[in-house]
């Protein structure tokens, strides 16, 4: 995923950012995201604790197999390479077990 912030200057000025998300699955059969991408815009206003987006994914898999669990990947976020964590020093989190995307801190 791509994250991109415009201000509403003008000239407009941005910025961007990729992060990974991780789609962890311990088996034979590959996982794959629900659609090829998303795209949404998140106000600099927005509320801490606000829900922006929820990612899905899917395993052929049956059972506990099938099971996915979400996680953030940001190689270089601040200038250090993080390990995928929900705590990686981003300004959202992501739910694990549900793929939903929230603003933790003022942006």
């Amino acid at each position: 995923m791509v994250i991109w912030a415009v201000d509403g200057g003008s000239p407009a000025r941005t910025g961007s950012t990729r992060v990974d998300i991780i789609i962890d699955d311990f088996n034979d059969n590959p996982p794959s995201f629900d659609v090829d991408s998303y795209e949404v815009w998140v106000p600099e206003d927005l509320a801490v604790s606000t829900c922006f987006l929820t990612v899905s994914a899917s395993d052929p898999d049956l059972g506990q197999n099938a099971q996915l669990t979400y996680s953030f990947d940001v190689p270089d976020w601040d200038g250090i390479h993080h390990q995928p964590s929900p705590e990686a020093g981003l300004p959202f989190q992501i739910d694990a077990e549900s793929g939903t995307i929230c603003l933790k801190v003022e942006m």
